[in-house]
């Protein structure tokens, strides 16, 4: 007997990345804990995770349209979305396509190998293991360099994300969208591709 998948109203979409938001800030507040204290590799884990929670955000965004649109594939939603890397990958993905004050297009295996990076240094965070023959801890991996990289990171795009709820896409906003609205916005932005995209 086949599982029934489970599929969300818009509400639970806004429901969901208002809380990937709020435990994205979280998790920084304690990221910041840790990195004053001097615990650079268990900051670093929690900014990471951080990252996801907002991967988790873009990705709940972007259902509460495909609901609109009336096009989710509730399968590949699920499995992306309890996939650590698949959420790290959406947020590298905005990021270097979207965000970055460079405006540099990185090639997908650029961003799929910054996502496997970080899913590896995020682990390399929490156990002591044999790196280069000799045994090492977490904080002989990951330094404060690295770490405030990270958490800055994490919290400039959780600013970013804060402020474009609250300015343009306030909870309200999704409630009122239909299908014609976005399919005019969507072209206009040249993201035509979304609209039969699964």
């Amino acid at each position: 007997m086949s599982k029934e998948i489970k599929k969300l109203t818009i509400q639970q979409a806004v429901e969901g990345k208002n809380k990937a938001l709020q435990n994205a800030r979280e998790l920084l507040e304690e990221s910041q804990i840790l990195l004053t204290q001097g615990k650079y590799a268990r900051a670093y884990f929690l900014s990471a995770i951080a990252i996801e929670e907002l991967g988790k955000h873009i990705m709940l965004v972007s259902l509460a349209i495909r609901i609109v649109l009336g096009n989710v594939n509730w399968n590949n939603f699920w499995k992306r979305f309890r996939d650590h890397k698949s959420k790290t990958l959406t947020f590298l993905h905005t990021e270097n396509t979207a965000l970055s004050k460079d405006r540099i297009l990185f090639p997908p295996d650029f961003i799929d190998n910054g996502a496997t990076s970080l899913e590896e240094y995020k682990l390399q965070t929490l156990y002591s293991d044999m790196k280069n023959e000799r045994f090492v801890c977490p904080n002989d991996i990951v330094n404060e360099s690295l770490a405030k990289k990270v958490v800055d990171l994490a919290e400039k795009r959780l600013k970013y994300f804060t402020l474009q709820d609250l300015n343009f896409a306030p909870d309200d906003m999704f409630y009122k969208l239909d299908k014609e609205l976005v399919i005019s916005i969507l072209k206009k932005t040249d993201h035509e591709n979304l609209i039969n995209n699964h």
